[in-house]
Order: C-alpha cells, then structure tokens, then sequence
C-alpha cells in the first residue's frame, strides 16, 4: 500500500503539534521550507494506516463475513492478499473499508461502510462514508481484456464481489453518477474497453438505481457487442447483488461448510455449485437500444 501517501486530502489523525508564539513562526516557517517533503509524506502515510489499517484483522473477522459471507469466500477460494488489495479497516468505527484505485494504482477514494457513536453503537442511515479528499465521482474499473463479459453495477460492495469472481467489471459509487456517466472524464476509456464485449448491467430493485441503468444503455449499446439487464426475480424493493450472494451463501453453508471439513483433495465442489446457483437465479432480460 505504497500509493497511499499519495492520496490527498484525506482525514488523518491529529498531529502531536505545539503552540507556536509570534517570535518562533519565522524561524519555525524557515525550518518548514528546509524540511524534506518525502519525509513529511511519510508522517502522513504513517497517520493515514493508523486511522485506514489494512484488512483483514482476526479480531474482527465478523465485520468482514457480515460484507461477504464465508461461504462465498470460499467457494472463491479468496486468499488474505487479495482481500487486502481492496479492502481496509477503521479502527475508530471497528468498521470495514473499501479503497478505490485508479489503473495507475493511485487511491482515488477510501469509504468506511458504516460508523458508530462513542459508545459503539451503529449509526443508522450514516453507510459508506467517504473520506475526505475521496472523489465520489471516481468510476472503479477493471479490464483484464481477455474476458468476454463485463458487469456493470452501482455499489461499493459490489466491487468486492467482482474481485473476488476475478471479473471485468465497472462500479459506480451510487446511482446518481450512473445517470451523469456521459459527462465523466472517464467515459471515453470504459466505453473503449466495452467495445465487442457481452455487458450485463445488474440493477438494484429501486427508481433511482433504474433510472441510472437507463441513462447508460443508449452510451454503452452503441459499443457493446450484447448488452444485458440483470433483474432479481421477486425480491423487495431495494434488492441488490450482495443480498442475492448473501441468501444463496447460506442456502449452500451446510454443504459447503461440510465440504471444507474435508482433506482438500477429497473435497467436492460445493462452491462451484453456490456460484452456478447465483448464475441460475439471475432472471437475464436483454436490453433494447
């Protein structure tokens, strides 16, 4: 995580500084100018792990399996280093992040999915706060290339569940930059990558989520080789991704949870069979431009 210093403006804890009278600041502003900038960078990137650790913790393992369940951990074989690519903790709010990084692996925005008072308790309504310094806008990304298929969806957990299928992907951080996709500094380079790609645009069961999706189509139909909208079939308004995985994660935990009990060459493919059953119940209904 070497990039993070270069991540600006970003809440860091508060520095150990004292008072500065008026007889010490042109001597103290001289001693700034001399001071090395790399050194000062590292004081920050120092601060920013303190308050960003990078995941996971052991202590606090159910913060990770309330995101994404064991199971469908599992069954994709995810391993410590991957997770930690793209996901951090707050210790302050006991609390799992989401870093977003560019392709040149710059941090572009760092979200901590929920937060807690001072008797740790949850605060409703306050998930996914950003940072500050995090560019909301950011689109994350990623394109393999030698991957047919693209999803598409809106949510910060959803980039998680794409790294850990190891799948082309496009995310957006909320509904209301889906719907302003052709205004984004971005949209050249993700229209360019979709070209002659199969795109399947997941969309969340609720007005605003669909609205964004429909703003998308008429851009991306024009490059994309087949293009795709994933509906849930007969869920509750506000159904998205993560709660498809999370309901079929504990349909399969018996089977999956007895397979891994196993030696691993004796085991079976119990987590195979929990990615076909998310595939299966995906209702595909193709997109008319």
């Amino acid at each position: 995580m070497s990039d993070l210093s270069h991540f600006k403006g970003v809440a860091v804890s508060a520095p150990n500084l004292t008072d500065i009278t008026d007889e010490q600041t042109s001597s103290h502003t001289e001693h700034i100018i001399k001071t090395d900038l790399n050194k000062l960078a590292g004081y920050f990137k120092e601060s920013f792990l303190k308050t960003y650790q990078t995941y996971p913790n052991e202590t606090d393992t159910s913060e990770l399996y309330a995101l994404y369940p064991r199971e469908f951990l599992s069954a994709c074989d995810a391993k410590i280093k991957e997770l930690s690519n793209f996901l951090g903790f707050n210790p302050k709010h006991r609390s799992i992040t989401i870093t977003l990084k560019d392709e040149s692996g710059q941090v572009q925005a760092v979200a901590t999915r929920r937060l807690r008072d001072e008797a740790g308790k949850i605060i409703d309504g306050k998930k996914w706060i950003r940072a500050q310094g995090s560019i909301n806008s950011f689109i994350a990304t990623k394109f393999k290339g030698d991957d047919e298929a693209v999803f598409i969806a809106e949510g910060l957990g959803e980039i998680g569940i794409f790294e850990l299928l190891k799948s082309d992907y496009v995310a957006f951080q909320n509904a209301g930059e889906m719907a302003k996709f052709e205004f984004s500094d971005q949209a050249e380079r993700i229209t360019s990558a979709l070209k002659g790609k199969i795109v399947y645009c997941f969309v969340d069961n609720d007005e605003a989520e669909q609205r964004g999706a429909d703003s998308l189509y008429p851009i991306i139909g024009q490059v994309a080789k087949e293009l795709y909208e994933v509906k849930f079939k007969d869920k509750p308004k506000g159904y998205d991704l993560r709660d498809l995985i999370t309901e079929l994660s504990h349909t399969h935990a018996g089977e999956i949870m007895k397979d891994n009990l196993k030696p691993i060459k004796q085991r079976g493919k119990a987590g195979e069979r929990l990615l076909d059953a998310i595939a299966n119940e995906i209702d595909r209904v193709k997109v008319r431009i």
